[in-house]
């Protein structure tokens, strides 16, 4: 379980993906669809927004000052032009430029209470539950949404959910209409009738995700075939299947895992000079930059593109 969790946030951290490894629950997908808003940039308080938890999060007036510990939610507050009410998040934080300056009160495995008490926010934003319980004690309001698993179209409806709790509807509306136009470019350059090329994506130390993440997603909707078809989530796979499988692409932050390793010279990426590192970390966070973070991926496979 540790090994897993520590997996995942690799992924954040270093290019590619994401999250915890799981499947989606209904309850995920109908407290997403509660939360999206009217068109109109006035929101009417009190508001009560579904968390994680199916338990409904009622926010009484808008918050001005947000612990927000989680990174697509920083981005899209940025995004909206609310990043001002940010007042603390975690370290992992890198985008936009300005999220830096802002008071680090956590990482991925633990939060500072004391901290966060200190900025005196109206309401703490978490993707992992198990700070729920700490945060709580200290009469905080606590939303708690976890990172998205998969169903990168959810994006657009956190984008939506954060216009709401924000006031600020028009920009979200905006930014949320732009993010599925994005999207569905991407699908319009797509030839899903060619033979798919065989990828394995490593995020390090040959750790890598399965059809039912965000990043299957994204293979999938690039007509890519994913060598990690036969995984749930995340898991290690052994240099022998790497092998067996034969990818024409591995996307990786250590190229030399490959390289320098004498057992993967007659895998065709390795052969053919097929090897990349994304540049961009837009792919490692599920907010407004992700089509980004897709349209590079899908550049170094596909010369024309």
């Amino acid at each position: 379980m540790k090994n897993n969790l520590i997996a995942t946030m690799m992924f954040l951290i270093v290019a590619l993906s994401i999250t915890v490894a799981c499947n989606s629950s209904n309850t995920d997908s109908n407290q997403l669809n509660s939360n999206q808003n009217q068109k109109n940039d006035t929101t009417k308080y009190p508001i009560d927004i579904l968390d994680s938890n199916g338990e409904n999060v009622r926010i009484y007036e808008k918050p001005e000052k947000i612990i927000v510990l989680d990174s697509a939610a920083v981005e899209i507050l940025f995004a909206i032009g609310q990043g001002d009410k940010i007042v603390g998040t975690h370290s992992f934080v890198t985008h936009p430029e300005e999220a830096k300056q802002i008071p680090k009160v956590g990482d991925a495995f633990s939060i500072n209470i004391e901290k966060i008490i200190e900025q005196e926010p109206d309401l703490v934003y978490i993707f992992f539950n198990k700070f729920a319980e700490d945060l709580n004690k200290n009469q905080l309001k606590v939303l708690y949404i976890k990172t998205l698993e998969n169903d990168f179209s959810n994006i657009s409806d956190q984008i939506l959910m954060w216009g709401k709790i924000t006031g600020n509807q028009d920009s979200a509306i905006q930014l949320s209409e732009k993010f599925q136009d994005q999207i569905e470019n991407i699908q319009s350059k797509i030839n899903y009738q060619s033979e798919s090329p065989k990828i394995f994506i490593d995020t390090t130390d040959l750790w890598t995700s399965g059809p039912n993440t965000l990043m299957g997603e994204v293979l999938e909707l690039l007509n890519l075939s994913n060598i990690a078809h036969d995984i749930s989530g995340y898991a290690q796979l052994n240099p022998e299947i790497i092998i067996e499988r034969n990818p024409d692409f591995i996307i990786t932050p250590n190229p030399s895992t490959f390289k320098n390793n004498p057992a993967f010279q007659e895998i065709s990426a390795v052969k053919n000079n097929k090897i990349f590192t994304l540049q961009s970390d837009a792919l490692s966070v599920p907010g407004p930059r992700f089509p980004e973070g897709i349209n590079e991926l899908a550049s170094l496979i596909y010369p024309d593109w």
